[in-house]
């Protein structure tokens, strides 16, 4: 018979982000009750900030049991409590939801040991928890996980049941992404954006009703842009749709100005957009800050590892990746607080040797895993778009035959990043690599091809070609040319690089964003143009600058 699998490994959850060494101070707590193999906090690949939960290991399941009944929600700040409970190593178990209930209604006084105790007689609870603020204000509702499905079954009856000084509403817990998939099959609401000043309630009605019955309509100003927004509710899912797919993107709607596109989605909810708005700010706020290093040394520490980065500038935060029973994993983050002085770091530092390493150090920039894959997919694009565009070389003077030469060798283009969401610019000078031969004659000689033959230099002397000279060139800008303008030239031909560039990412803000981004410096301009993702981020901050002052 099999021996039973030893539970040596406990969750800790709703740990605070902002603990200072949250490691350490499980650590304490943890060890006052059992002795501890290891302790790892979870934390964002890009950020490395905590993400509020974590796992430690016993070396017995008699302990952590121990811990578990002793520690459960203890008080690990002001005002914050840990939840623990055994680990379930099963991801699908995790993910699934089973024998979850969803409770709402939730006194503001009732917390999470008082929750649990209050369902404990419908059978053994593995975990509970209150949904809370960002200042540890309950949020009204909360989760209670049992052991078995009878037990979430025997808590369905509860439904109407007083639990503190108000009757809670009990439901089966349904995972987010069903749940947005069930919004999808029935919402009704859709939000319109970039409606003309000038259009009012009876014109929406007569675009909108064209696809179904409206029951409400909500029309206000968007300032500062001087148009209008709109929620519009309709009886029926279908026409919802209906009316997504004949108007999103509309010039011809008659609710805009000319040329401007109209904007129609379903209507989220305020913690959908509040969602978002942190899924895009975290993916490029910290671009260009973060440095991913690898081939460290096996008795590398954190503070070894700032001491190696700290010359270069000052450290937001440190992080050796490590394995649940704490070995190495052989990779770190570093982030700076400023993008100049992780790209002198990463300048200095890559390839250089430390006394117990084996090989060189590998510094670069950290990116998310989305982030790797669209980049990839745009460099594959623009390399397939620069083959089918490539004009045929031709590199002998008009006498001579077009005759292919094996041995030549013609020269390769080495597409950047695209800085136009998958439109590439061609690279110029510095990127190609030479040819064997040139690819032009020289003036007043002709280019003879490599065979045993020669014919009199007088028949076929070629007209002298005009070469034209090398411009230097920051990704599309044309320096020398811009060098010749009138300061207010200057901003015009750079305005209209930058609003060629955002308008395919933010359309509505387009005019908005591209004369902030002016107000920087040259220098500045010519690294977003450069940079796709220093553009994005670049809008990001404008967005989120405008989107406050609308707020005022």
């Amino acid at each position: 018979m099999a021996a039973p699998v030893q539970r040596t490994s406990v969750f800790v959850g709703d740990l605070p982000v902002d603990l200072p060494r949250p490691e350490e101070a499980i650590n304490n707590l943890f060890s006052s009750i059992a002795p501890v193999v290891s302790v790892k906090v979870c934390r964002d690949i890009a950020t490395q900030r905590s993400l509020g939960y974590g796992y430690v290991n016993f070396q017995t399941t008699a302990d952590a049991e121990k811990v578990i009944d002793a520690l459960n929600f203890t008080g690990i700040a002001p005002g914050r409590y840990i939840r623990v409970m055994f680990a379930i190593r099963d991801p699908l178990q995790r993910k699934s939801g089973a024998n979850n209930i969803f409770v709402k209604k939730l006194d503001a006084a009732v917390s999470a040991k008082a929750l649990q105790a209050a369902f404990s007689r419908c059978g053994r609870v593995l975990s509970c928890k209150v949904a809370l603020d960002s200042e540890g204000h309950s949020k009204g509702y909360g989760f209670v996980q049992f052991e078995t499905a009878d037990g979430a079954k025997a808590a369905l009856d509860m439904n109407g049941a007083k639990v503190g000084d108000s009757e809670v509403e009990v439901a089966p817990f349904v995972r987010r992404v069903d749940r947005e998939a069930m919004a999808a099959k029935s919402f009704r609401n859709i939000y319109i954006k970039n409606i003309k000043a000038t259009a009012t309630e009876v014109d929406m009605r007569t675009t909108l009703e064209k696809f179904g019955k409206v029951t409400s309509l909500f029309l206000a100003e968007h300032a500062p842009f001087l148009t209008k927004f709109a929620l519009a509710v309709f009886e029926e899912h279908e026409a919802a749709v209906k009316a997504i797919a004949e108007l999103n993107e509309s010039e011809e709607s008659g609710l805009t100005e000319e040329a401007v596109k109209l904007v129609v989605c379903r209507a989220l909810s305020k913690s959908e957009r509040d969602r978002e708005r942190k899924k895009t700010a975290s993916l490029y706020q910290n671009h260009g800050r973060n440095l991913y290093v690898k081939h460290l040394p096996d008795d590398i520490t954190d503070d070894k590892l700032r001491e190696i980065f700290a010359p270069f500038g000052k450290i937001t935060s440190c992080a050796i990746m490590r394995e649940s029973n704490g070995s190495l994993r052989g990779f770190a983050f570093v982030c700076f607080e400023d993008k100049q002085h992780a790209t002198a770091a990463m300048r200095e530092l890559n390839g250089r040797s430390l006394e117990s390493s084996k090989k060189p150090l590998y510094v670069s920039q950290a990116e998310q895993k989305d982030m790797r894959i669209r980049l990839l997919q745009q460099r594959r694009a623009a390399m397939r778009h620069q083959t089918r565009m490539a004009p045929p070389m031709n590199t002998f003077p008009q006498q001579w035959p077009r005759q292919p030469f094996p041995h030549m060798v013609q020269p390769m283009m080495l597409p950047p990043p695209p800085p136009n969401m998958g439109m590439p610019q061609f690279m110029s000078g510095p990127m190609m690599r030479r040819p064997v031969m040139d690819a032009h004659p020289r003036q007043g000689e002709p280019m003879r091809p490599p065979n045993r033959y020669t014919y009199p230099r007088e028949q076929y002397q070629p007209q002298p070609q005009p070469q034209p000279q090398p411009q230097p060139r920051q990704d599309g800008i044309d320096v020398n040319y811009l060098n010749t303008l009138s300061p207010e030239q200057q901003k015009n031909y750079l305005g209209e690089l930058l609003y060629s560039r955002i308008m395919p990412v933010e359309s509505f803000n387009a005019a908005k964003i591209t004369g902030m981004l002016l107000e920087m410096s040259r220098e500045e301009i010519f690294e977003v143009l450069r940079d796709h993702f220093a553009l994005l981020a670049k809008i990001q901050e404008a967005n989120a600058v405008l989107q406050q002052h609308s707020g005022n």
